[in-house]
């Protein structure tokens, strides 16, 4: 592989994913046309469901063909994006564990980020009420 395949790579992956995990209001039109060439960021958001059958789609980064080739490409969850939950449904209802807390996350403790299930109005709501929402 050419060096200079790496590098572009490595330039626009980081952009891209600033883009699919950005909180944007794509129209339904845009989003439908970009999802022809990239992952947009409704199409990742269903990868973070709440649901196992809707997190367990749209794995691709970059690119959204992977998604369809592998028959992982979920269009839309279930109840719409505005109902879409995300987070980890045994540990949606627990509380925050703060700073460190988070930081233990990877080594075995199993509580999750407060705010980080809900509705995409439920967040909308925490964010304007001035709660911060982590993800």
């Amino acid at each position: 592989m050419p060096v200079y395949a790496i590098l572009v790579y490595a330039l626009l992956q980081p952009m891209h994913s600033l883009f699919c995990h950005a909180n944007l209001a794509l129209s339904p039109v845009l989003d439908r046309w970009l999802r022809l060439l990239v992952v947009t960021p409704d199409m990742h958001a269903t990868h973070h469901s709440i649901r196992m059958d809707e997190g367990n789609s749209n794995f691709s980064m970059v690119f959204p063909w992977w998604d369809r080739m592998f028959r992982t490409y979920c269009k839309q969850p279930a109840q719409g994006m505005a109902a879409l939950r995300v987070g980890i449904a045994e540990l949606a209802q627990q509380p925050g564990p703060g700073l460190v807390g988070l930081l233990g996350l990877p080594f075995g403790t199993t509580r999750t980020v407060a705010g980080a299930a809900g509705t995409a109005g439920e967040r909308l709501a925490r964010r304007k009420s001035g709660r911060r929402s982590r993800r």
